[in-house]
């Protein structure tokens, strides 16, 4: 009689072979990379978008200028020309934020002395259709509200950046010759870029690396945080401290501090008017 051979059980296998084990892994590590990969274009992406959005803003200035003949901010007329009770006039001195005197003096801070237009300028841009959103002038105060805060009435007053929910502050600043944050420059009416600062109304903290600031800054102008017409913080500036590897006034020469990783820089750009 024929008696058919039960089927031994197997083992179960105690675990993954080293080459399984080997393709997990390259498998997870290539996941890993295209999602760094992915985050560091973004970012790449929406720096580029960033600084690109300070030459939008000082070609939509030239245009108001053009049109009316002052600076949007300084506008004296803007009543006359918009309704609302957000609109208010400049001085019409030629310099937005600036100083009221006939002849600028030297503002070694760079500090807003007419809170209003600073704030002015994005209204009257907006109100001119030459730029897109919608803001508030926030009074004589010098908060910066670069998104819409539920809690005050009058915000946004200032544009937000693609990176980081940063803004863009437009002030004159003049020459300065000594001061704990600027180097030594004519810096005139100047574009700042970083992340809000309420105790002085500027986008002074840091946003950019560095390493960002540097390949913005040689892109741009020369890549050196004390010249040209794209400059950074001193070293020791108390808003965004170790951008820069110097705290002379007017150093011979000076870097982007290189060994630093974090978002370290604003940047400063001098729109040339």
């Amino acid at each position: 009689m024929f008696h058919p051979r039960a089927v031994q059980p197997t083992a179960s296998r105690a675990g993954y072979t080293l080459v399984e084990m080997a393709v997990v892994v390259t498998i997870i590590s290539l996941l890993v990379g295209g999602v760094l990969v992915g985050q560091n274009m973004i970012r790449s992406a929406n720096i580029q978008s960033t600084v690109a959005g300070v030459e939008t803003y000082r070609s939509a200035i030239m245009k108001f200028q053009d049109r009316f003949l002052e600076l949007p901010g300084d506008f004296q007329t803007a009543t006359s020309n918009w309704s609302g009770n957000n609109i208010t006039n400049g001085n019409g001195n030629g310099r937005i934020g600036g100083d009221n005197a006939a002849v600028p003096s030297l503002n070694n801070d760079c500090v807003a002395t007419d809170w209003q237009e600073q704030w002015n300028v994005w209204v009257h841009l907006s109100k001119a259709e030459l730029i897109s959103g919608e803001y508030f002038n926030s009074g004589n105060t010098n908060t910066v509200y670069i998104n819409k805060d539920p809690a005050v009435t009058n915000s946004p007053n200032v544009p937000q950046t693609e990176i980081d929910k940063g803004g863009y502050t437009l002030r004159f600043c003049g020459d300065i010759t000594s001061s704990s944050t600027y180097f030594n420059a004519t810096y005139g009416h100047t574009m700042q870029v970083g992340n809000g600062l309420s105790t002085q109304g500027g986008s002074r903290r840091g946003l950019f690396s560095p390493k960002e600031a540097a390949a913005i800054d040689g892109k741009v102008d020369d890549g050196f945080p004390h010249k040209g017409k794209v400059l950074a913080p001193k070293m020791s500036d108390n808003y965004a401290p170790n951008c820069s590897n110097s705290d002379t006034n007017a150093p011979a020469t000076a870097d982007y501090l290189f060994s630093e990783t974090g978002k370290n820089c604003a940047l400063f750009f001098i729109l040339g008017f």
